[in-house]
C-alpha cells in the first residue's frame, strides 16, 4: 500500500510538472505567433487569461500530491504546508478569474 501511494504522489507531481512546462511553452508560442502576425498588442490580454487558468489547473495537481502526502503521514506541520498551499491556490484562482471578468468586459466594451 506505501508503496503505491508513494508511486500515486511522484506520478501525481510529474503530472503537475508537465502541465506547468506545457502552459508555458504554450504560452510562449502563442505570444510568438501573435508578434508574428504583428498582433502581440492585441493578443497578450487573451496569452495573459489563458496562462493563468492553465497555471491553476497546473497547482491542482501539486495539491492533489500533498493531500496524499497529509494522508500518509498526518502530522501538524503538513497540514499547516497543506492549509497555506490551499490558501495560495484560493488566491491565484480569485485572481485569475478577476482578470477573466476584467477581459470579458473590455471585449464588451
Amino acid at each position: 500500500m506505501e508503496l503505491a501511494l508513494n508511486a500515486a504522489i511522484v506520478f501525481i507531481e510529474g503530472v503537475g510538472a508537465v502541465i506547468l512546462v506545457g502552459a508555458v511553452l504554450l504560452s510562449l508560442g502563442e505570444l510568438g505567433a501573435a508578434a508574428f502576425r504583428g498582433m502581440l498588442a492585441a493578443d497578450v490580454t487573451p496569452a495573459r487569461r489563458r496562462l493563468a487558468q492553465r497555471l491553476v489547473l497546473a497547482i491542482e495537481f501539486p495539491i492533489a500530491a500533498d493531500v496524499l502526502k497529509t494522508i500518509r503521514t498526518p502530522t501538524l506541520e503538513g497540514m499547516g504546508l497543506l492549509g497555506s498551499i490551499i490558501a495560495v491556490r484560493t488566491v491565484l484562482s480569485m485572481n485569475c478569474g478577476d482578470h477573466r471578468h476584467r477581459a470579458e468586459n473590455e471585449w464588451r466594451s
